[in-house]
């Protein structure tokens, strides 16, 4: 498990339902912080390309990856996963996320000149203000107590929450003609990608026993002589597409009459390679493969048309994960002192014992909740990555 590639997508409100961490109050003078690790919220735990990170920050994402892999108890502790100790665990992966959200986005942010525009600002104060008021009714406190089960203030908690807007902005403004997310050479990227571009007869042999597969052979073959010996190649090829081809959506339409623009490695093996080999104009021999027999016509793929497909079915989203991605990993983190003197399980049974302590003290108990969830949504993108779109009964498995 790699928290930091999915810290962008970050639920931030599933860190206010975890029940085990909310309701540490701060009736007592001194700062939680202080109380729990005996350093101010201001204190720097490290820095991250010269910037430093304090420790009110990094020990909301601890304690938010402790509450995530749902310790319960002294064993859980005593774990490794995948020969890290848990504590240890938490550390890093606390750091990543942190590293991710300040070197990856809101120092990339700031040398762009993104900020959050005042439409997001006001969107942000309703989303708070109903955060506010389901904490209110769900535990009977405030938010700014409740969030001392994270051991962050309103502010600092706000200013994480802005950056999933950052995200929107930053991908926006990169996106522009010349940023680092606009595609500046169509060709370059096709022939990175392993574009082509075909037509393809298909000639079923799903089902068939061996002599009908024989047979459909010697079709396909005495197809394909019709077809390269035909005055106007083209129109014949399209002509028996129609006439012929068993490669057909559900309404039994003939796919792929304007061609498929593949990419490498989106086909099955044996179509791509025969489709490769070809020359611009060449139909190949049938190709068998479990579909049946493929009568392929390469065609030009570099064309204006083909270039506006894959502009249009370029994955900005994916783009933008791994250039987050490799901000984060190139960022220069230096950690110090104070970050190894850091406990992740004295934190959190200190954390929880306040929390205890306070619940006991109320006054008033909170009333029944309805549900554990808070209602408020990140403004975050997805940035799941995906393939280009193309319609084809001949892709690979799970493509």
């Amino acid at each position: 498990m790699n928290l930091g590639k999915k810290a962008i997508g970050l639920m931030l409100t599933g860190a206010l339902a975890v029940g085990c961490l909310a309701g540490c109050t701060a009736q007592n003078e001194d700062d939680i912080v202080y109380q729990v690790t005996g350093y101010t919220r201001d204190t720097a735990v490290a820095t991250v390309n010269g910037q430093d990170l304090s420790a009110e920050e990094y020990i909301y994402w601890m304690l938010y990856v402790t509450s995530q892999m749902g310790i319960t108890d002294d064993a859980s502790w005593e774990q490794d996963i995948d020969g890290v100790s848990v504590a240890d665990y938490i550390k890093e992966n606390a750091l990543k996320i942190a590293t991710l959200y300040g070197a990856g986005l809101e120092q990339n942010a700031a040398a762009n000149s993104v900020t959050v525009t005042e439409e997001q600002q006001a969107e942000l104060d309703e989303q708070m203000e109903l955060v506010a008021s389901q904490v209110q009714i769900t535990y009977n406190m405030s938010l700014q107590d409740y969030l001392e089960g994270y051991c962050v203030t309103e502010e600092t908690f706000r200013s994480i929450y802005e950056t999933e807007y950052l995200v929107q902005n930053l991908q926006e403004k990169l996106s522009e003609e010349g940023g680092a997310l606009y595609l500046n050479d169509v060709d370059a990227y096709m022939e990175e990608q392993g574009y082509y571009f075909v037509k393809h007869i298909l000639l079923s042999t799903e089902g068939k026993t061996d002599e009908e597969k024989a047979e459909i052979l010697k079709e396909a073959q005495a197809l394909t002589e019709e077809l390269r010996a035909a005055e106007d190649r083209d129109a014949f090829f399209e002509e028996k597409m129609l006439e012929r081809s068993d490669d057909k959506d559900t309404d039994g339409n003939v796919n792929g009459l304007d061609g498929y623009l593949a990419y490498s490695g989106q086909m099955v093996p044996e179509f791509e390679a025969a489709s490769l080999a070809l020359e611009v104009g060449e139909i190949s021999d049938p190709v068998e493969s479990d579909y049946g027999y493929h009568i392929i016509y390469r065609l030009e793929t570099y064309t204006d048309e083909n270039r506006q497909q894959v502009r249009e079915s370029y994955d900005v989203d994916a783009q933008m994960q791994t250039l987050v991605e490799e901000w984060t990993e190139s960022a220069d983190v230096v950690t110090n002192a104070v970050y190894d003197a850091l406990d992740p399980k004295d934190i959190y049974t200190k954390v929880n014992a306040i929390m205890d302590a306070n619940i006991a003290a109320a006054a008033t108990p909170a009333p029944a909740a309805e549900s554990a969830e808070l209602p408020v949504e990140t403004a975050a993108p997805s940035v799941a990555s995906a393939e280009p779109a193309a319609e084809t009964p001949t892709t690979t498995e799970g493509q």
